[in-house]
């Protein structure tokens, strides 16, 4: 079983890769992007950006740092 801390550097880590995800997603928008295919992208990355948004702010984190701290 992982550790609180172990744990939480773990969901961080979930959260820059989702962040990476949004890189690239945001450089083939400004350099490939196929017309009409906006539309699709922006509801992608919209998309990516509550995922991040939830996991950031989820009372699961917060419970996280505050075990994290405790160890």
């Amino acid at each position: 079983m992982l550790s609180h801390y172990a744990a939480l550097v773990k969901r961080y880590d979930t959260i820059a890769n989702l962040g990476k995800i949004e890189a690239v997603l945001n450089w083939d928008m400004s350099t490939y992007m196929p017309v009409g295919g906006y539309d699709a992208r922006a509801d992608q990355l919209a998309t990516l950006a509550g995922i991040k948004h939830g996991l950031m702010t989820s009372t699961e984190t917060g419970d996280l740092i505050s075990r994290a701290e405790d160890e």
